[in-house]
C-alpha cells in the first residue's frame, strides 16, 4: 500500500513540475501550481522550525539541534531544486 502512495505521489509532482516547467501552458495554471508547489514546501519547513522549537522550550538541546540540522538541510534543498526548476 505504502508502494502504491509512493507511485502516485511521484507522478503527481512530476506532472505538476513538468506543467510548471513547460511554457505552453497558460500562466494562469502554471503560476497557481507553482505557487501551491511553494507554500507546501514552505508549510513542511514551517513544521521542522516549530518541532525544534518545541525541543528547546523543553530542554530537550540534543533533539532540537537535530531538528534544527535536518531544517537546514531541507531549505538547502528547497532552494537548489526550485533555483534549478526557475532556470529550466
Amino acid at each position: 500500500m505504502e508502494l502504491l502512495f509512493e507511485i502516485l505521489g511521484e507522478i503527481f509532482f512530476e506532472g505538476i513540475f513538468e506543467i510548471i516547467k513547460n511554457k505552453n501552458i497558460s500562466k494562469w495554471i502554471r503560476y497557481p501550481l507553482f505557487i501551491f508547489i511553494n507554500a507546501l514546501y514552505l508549510v513542511i519547513l514551517g513544521i521542522f522550525l516549530i518541532i525544534s522549537i518545541k525541543l528547546f522550550t523543553k530542554k530537550e538541546i540534543l533533539g532540537g539541534v537535530v531538528m534544527l540540522f535536518i531544517l537546514f538541510l531541507l531549505l538547502i534543498l528547497y532552494i537548489c531544486f526550485f533555483r534549478k526548476l526557475l532556470k529550466k
